[in-house]
């Protein structure tokens, strides 16, 4: 799916009716710095949450974060590469022929969403992970609001921007934020999946949001980068407010291996 109008409705309703709609980056398995930074954003009972995707591997707590994210009403989620890795991979090892997929996903912190599956459901772990893959599938590419664009990875410039590709949207860097023009006039896009130190060259810097220099016609900013850097150690996960631009950051508490 790329898309979902019916989700999009109500999220435009939700930012229409004064209410606030938080955008949150990549997680990575970090549950206890996402606790952490939604008790600082203090959602009311309207208030939404959307995260860019990567919600798992690398950190030791997927499972929890899967969770968390499931479990609450408010909260709401596109794929990013890495859901897109761990789908690939489930259905390969469901065939009994695991290859450079499942090894690629593995090595690029699969091993520690393996690993919080186990400890959190046990002998139902395989089970759990398939059910988990299905609830993958089913979330949108992007989300189109009336102001807004959130995508994991970005757009081919090179493309317009209703016929874009899934692979651009999941996986693309360089060739969507160094674009020197605005992609969308009337939207600003906000995406994670690269971490604003390795947009040095733009103004990112480590730990911290990275605001477009380029502007569209009504003085925002073309794009937001959310990604800052909750992988190493130093790194923080941020939330960006869709109805104030206001930037909330918070440092990593989770530890490598639990």
């Amino acid at each position: 799916m790329t898309s979902n109008n019916k989700l999009e409705n109500q999220l435009n309703a939700t930012l229409q009716g004064g209410n606030k709609v938080w955008v949150i980056g990549d997680v990575h398995g970090h549950n206890l710095t996402l606790q952490e930074l939604l008790s600082q954003i203090e959602l009311g009972k309207e208030d939404r949450v959307i995260f860019v995707g990567d919600l798992i591997d690398s950190g030791p707590r997927s499972a929890q974060v899967i969770e968390a994210v499931r479990s609450d009403s408010r909260f709401h989620s596109i794929r990013g590469n890495h859901e897109q890795m761990m789908i690939d991979s489930v259905m390969d090892l469901n065939s009994g022929r695991p290859g450079m997929t499942t090894t690629t996903w593995l090595m690029n912190g699969g091993m520690n969403t393996m690993d919080s599956f186990d400890r959190a459901y046990g002998e139902d772990s395989d089970e759990k992970l398939r059910e988990v893959c299905q609830w993958f599938t089913s979330l949108p590419l992007e989300i189109i609001l009336d102001r807004h664009r959130i995508v994991h990875a970005g757009y081919d410039p090179l493309v317009e921007m209703d016929s874009q590709k899934e692979d651009a949207m999941l996986w693309f860097r360089e060739r969507f934020f160094d674009h020197p023009e605005v992609l969308d006039a009337k939207k600003q896009i906000i995406f994670g999946h690269t971490p604003t130190q390795k947009i040095a060259h733009l103004g990112g810097k480590e730990g911290e949001v990275l605001i477009s220099p380029l502007k569209m016609s009504d003085g925002r900013s073309s794009w937001v980068a959310l990604d800052t850097g909750i992988k190493k150690m130093n790194g923080r996960l941020s939330a960006y407010g869709l109805h104030d631009s206001s930037v909330i950051s918070v440092p990593r508490m989770d530890l490598l291996k639990q």
